[in-house]
């Protein structure tokens, strides 16, 4: 994505001759305006779209770490279950004695275990993952976008954008597609244009 750059001379970007025609009555700088709606709305949609993009293989490794941490919960309940010895072994006078060392160290590896399998089962039933996202044949993108300019369109204007599927607001959010550098849409894909007549303003 290439950013709008409000310096830029007017008449670069083909946004720029389609705002007067948009903007003239509610500002005495309609292509600043444009520009300000685009960029704003372009960088939001990114980062909306993005998210929703990577939330499949998000889901992937959150998937991978809870299989990793049920593993060491099961190893921890096999420690716990291990014979304690520790309280049957006389303490010997000598502090030093290796034997008595060794077990008290195996009991607090045990509790340790217990400690720990306890920490995994609560992080588990705290995070519990649901079934896979997936963006099946949305666009979220375009759908981000669409919103995201209707939404800005409102607070630049006080008033709900066309909600339409033609019409030189359409026209103009395609052209502003195109400025702002998303990939480009075949001739006949009429995906913002959808978007633009279903959605309501936020």
């Amino acid at each position: 994505m290439n950013a709008i750059d409000p310096a830029a001379p007017v008449g670069c970007y083909a946004i720029d001759n389609l705002a007067a025609g948009l903007f003239n009555g509610f500002t005495d700088d309609p292509v600043g305006l444009a520009r300000k709606i685009v960029q704003r709305a372009a960088v939001q949609a990114w980062h909306e779209a993005s998210r929703i993009v990577s939330e499949p293989e998000v889901y992937e490794e959150a998937r991978s770490m809870m299989e990793r941490l049920e593993m060491m919960e099961r190893d921890c309940a096999a420690m716990e279950r291990s014979e304690a010895w520790f309280a049957f072994y006389p303490k010997a006078d000598d502090d030093e004695d290796p034997i008595w060392g060794q077990m008290r160290a195996a009991d607090d590896i045990r509790q340790a275990a217990a400690a720990f399998r306890a920490a995994i089962a609560k992080f588990k039933d705290e995070n519990f993952l649901g079934n896979k996202p997936s963006i099946g044949r949305a666009r979220p993108l375009e759908r981000a976008f669409a919103a995201r300019f209707r939404a800005l369109w409102r607070e630049a204007t006080g008033k709900p954008a066309p909600r339409s599927r033609s019409g030189p607001v359409v026209e103009f959010v395609s052209a502003a597609w195109a400025d702002v550098g998303f990939p480009e849409l075949p001739a006949d894909d009429d995906t913002l244009a959808i978007y633009m007549g279903r959605l309501a303003d936020d």
